[in-house]
């Protein structure tokens, strides 16, 4: 019970400071867990928070901060995945779009999706509200099972489980949220021509490396194999990976995460 209540007002903590006080959230969400151990744990707070700095800690700051870098330096790469999946059919891309570019996780990641998915949605003459839905819902449908979302790997760390098994666990979430996106969206999703390349969808294919190397390796290591491929495919220049390190390892997401 005390639990509960520590946690409690550890969110409304974080909820009031970011909503009311307009902190930014890296600095309420730290507020946050010092009141949930003080509260929670007392005296051992402490020895808890040193305790957490350990391997799995390190596994999932590695793959997310490796993760950041990825989706920084595939940014150039989205007109691409916008060509190849209209290619497929306009009505099949305005879902697809967003939720391929959901497979980045990135803070503002909505914003990317929604620029480039947004002329396919002015194309189509959605409206502001319902551009809105698609774009959020559709870029989001992968939270629970997707191997670069901190919910995978915090719950993969914590109960000492592969991601494989809590990918398991959670796909039902992610059929449902693909099943009600389509059943909403589908109706105002109107029928409408545009032009795409298909080979274009070729820009994918960092995201299916990711995807199948998590069998065989850390998360973090399939990670970091397919930044090294995809910065020695693309000629990355230095100057361009170092400026998605920087954005990977700036305090605000390192805070976040």
């Amino acid at each position: 019970m005390l639990a509960l209540a520590a946690f409690l007002a550890a969110v409304a903590l974080v909820v009031w400071g970011t909503l009311t006080r307009r902190l930014d959230v890296s600095i309420t969400l730290p507020l946050g867990a010092v009141l949930y151990g003080a509260l929670a744990l007392g005296p051992s707070a402490g020895r808890a928070a040193l305790a957490a700095f350990n391997y799995s800690m390190f596994e999932v700051l590695a793959s997310l901060v490796l993760a950041m870098a990825l989706g920084y330096l595939m940014r150039s790469r989205r007109e691409a995945i916008a060509s190849g999946l209209t290619a497929v059919g306009p009505r099949f891309a305005a879902f697809a779009i967003p939720a391929a570019i959901g497979l980045l996780p990135m803070p503002g990641g909505a914003y990317v999706s929604a620029v480039v998915a947004g002329p396919l949605y002015r194309y189509m003459g959605l409206e502001s509200d319902e551009r809105t839905f698609l774009n959020y819902w559709m870029r989001h449908i992968w939270v629970p099972v997707w191997p670069l979302f901190q919910g995978v790997l915090i719950t993969s760390a914590v109960l000492s489980e592969p991601v494989t098994r809590v990918v398991s666990w959670s796909w039902p979430a992610s059929v449902a949220a693909v099943a009600a996106g389509i059943a909403i969206g589908a109706p105002r999703v109107r029928r409408t021509q545009m032009g795409g390349r298909l080979r274009d969808a070729a820009a994918l294919w960092p995201l299916a490396a990711v995807a199948a190397l998590s069998f065989l390796l850390p998360i973090y290591a399939a990670v970091a194999v397919t930044l090294a491929a995809f910065t020695l495919a693309y000629r990355t220049p230095a100057r361009d990976a170092a400026a998605a390190f920087r954005y990977a390892l700036t305090p605000r997401i390192i805070a976040i995460i």
